[in-house]
């Protein structure tokens, strides 16, 4: 979404380190998962050569932000006591 696109409809791979063939796709997006069957276990290597594909790497920090800021608004509502499942 930082990047202004659909995550819905654009062909994205968030990969672990994408200087590493190996390195694991953390991430992939609706669209990658259709069309190539791609899924958030496969290789960097795995994908294919599709100019379409918006390889990203991972921003751990920016997620644990997110991720922070998402846990302090929903303890606003919730009891900490309760649990949670948030698709």
């Amino acid at each position: 979404m930082s990047r202004g696109l659909d995550p819905l409809k654009t062909m994205l791979a968030v990969v672990g380190d994408p200087n590493r063939s190996g390195s694991i796709v953390l991430a992939a997006s609706p669209a990658l998962k259709k069309k190539y069957q791609i899924s958030n276990v496969s290789r960097y290597f795995e994908l294919p050569n599709d100019p379409n594909i918006i390889v990203a790497p991972a921003r751990i920090h920016l997620y644990l932000q997110v991720s922070i800021a998402i846990t302090k608004k929903v303890n606003n509502y919730v009891p900490k006591e309760a649990f949670m499942y948030i698709l």
